[in-house]
């Protein structure tokens, strides 16, 4: 039976009183420091037990655990000073099968052209290692690192990644893994350094799908096959474009059908990270599907019926009274949802659709929104139909008039 865990990153979501505390560089004396570190692995500590009362067991933890933690002005001996707090740590991860990594910020750039810049990310890659070397026990527990700029000519920036990787300490060697990027580093380039390094990838779909665009599934080996037993499982990341923001925003919530039908075509063990805002509740929210709790199931169709309407009035129908029955699959939904997406779409059944949602508007929508809203909807009777403008419209009525039951339904996610 494949297995696929799923975690989160970073910030939890159920924890109101919980979250990760720096300070700024001219503030950053040892006493602050020594608050903020134990605060922060106390907070670690709440999440990890969190985690497992929900049977989350993966999760990326905050570079900024440790303020300043590769700087000059960070001198707490905070492996010896806080070793209780972090033995404590390592026995929840242990005692769990608990999977965790951390993945360093932008500015850790190991191919820069600049030297300077070139030391203090390898500082910083070490720190990373350091803080899993002390909260773990083996190297599945990884580091995920962009390959960096181009700087003009990406044969020489790739030459140099491969160069400088020679200057990290075995620790981060062995735990670092490469991500494909949304702007630079395609999978196929990224497969290309891993070979060189003998290090994992880690492959990321939204990136992909906005930097070149592979068949994952024709990569799938390369990929796979990157990671030995010593690294654990493959990890992949997994996102989806948040609608009408900038290229690459996540998703406030995972939209669980496209997820779904993602993993279904792997047919290996992976681990899987969400990137998603709102963190551990889509982590929860997939977790609960598949375990067809109904309540949930309900919940996640009302975010659906719009776009089911816009296919199929009659398919509307006949999912909602399926999903009011005493014992509904979530997988017999999915192969409903997809035979429903599979049809082409008609104006007749569209403007159905539209009809139905500016119903939420027709009593808040001034005299100049409802003569734009009918003028678009007769334009679309005339002449060859684009969904697009009507649809962006009752996005932006939606924001104004801030109707959430509309917003966080998954109809606009098409649009992007």
């Amino acid at each position: 039976m494949i297995s696929i865990k799923i975690g989160y990153a970073c910030i939890n979501k159920s924890i109101n009183s919980i979250n990760f505390k720096t300070c700024r560089l001219k503030n950053a004396l040892q006493q602050r420091l020594k608050e903020l570190i134990k605060y922060n692995l106390e907070s670690l500590e709440e999440i990890l037990k969190y985690n497992k009362e929900k049977n989350i067991n993966m999760y990326r933890i905050s570079s900024d655990i440790i303020p300043f933690a590769s700087h000059d002005v960070n001198n707490v001996d905070w492996e010896l000073e806080f070793k209780t707090e972090l033995n404590r740590i390592k026995n929840i991860i242990n005692n769990n099968n608990f999977r965790v990594s951390m993945h360093p910020g932008q500015y850790t750039v190991l191919n820069s052209k600049n030297q300077g810049v070139v030391l203090k990310s390898v500082k910083e890659l070490n720190y990373h290692a350091k803080f899993l070397d002390a909260i773990t026990d083996d190297f599945t527990h990884k580091i995920v690192l962009h390959i960096g700029g181009v700087y003009g000519d990406k044969r020489k920036a790739i030459i140099r990644f491969i160069e400088n990787f020679n200057l990290l300490s075995t620790s981060v060697k062995k735990r670092l893994i490469i991500e494909n990027d949304d702007k630079n580093y395609t999978i196929e380039e990224v497969i290309y350094i891993s070979e060189k390094l003998k290090i994992p990838i880690v492959f990321d779909n939204l990136h992909n799908e906005i930097n070149g665009n592979y068949n994952i599934f024709e990569l799938f080996k390369k990929i796979y096959y990157s990671w030995k037993d010593e690294d654990g499982i493959p990890k992949f990341h997994y996102s989806q474009q948040a609608p009408y923001k900038r290229t690459g925003s996540h998703t406030q919530t995972i939209e669980p059908f496209s997820f779904f039908k993602y993993i279904n075509k792997f047919n290996y063990d992976i681990d899987i990270m969400l990137e998603v805002k709102d963190k551990n509740l889509s982590v929860e929210k997939i977790m609960n599907l598949k375990e067809n709790k109904s309540n949930i199931m309900r919940d996640e169709w009302g975010k659906y019926k719009y776009n089911v309407m816009k296919k199929s009035y009659n398919d509307y129908k006949r999912i909602s009274k399926y999903i009011n029955t005493e014992n509904p699959s979530w997988n017999n939904v999915c192969t409903m949802l997809e035979n429903c997406f599979n049809k082409q779409e008609s104006i007749e059944e569209s403007l159905n659709t539209y009809m139905h949602i500016w119903g939420y508007f027709k009593k808040l929508a001034n005299d100049k929104e409802k003569r734009s809203f009918l003028e678009l909807i007769n334009k679309s009777k005339n002449t060859s139909f684009d969904s697009y403008d009507i649809e962006k419209y009752l996005f932006d009525l939606s924001q104004k008039y801030n109707m959430k039951y509309l917003l966080n339904s998954y109809f606009f996610n098409d649009i992007n």
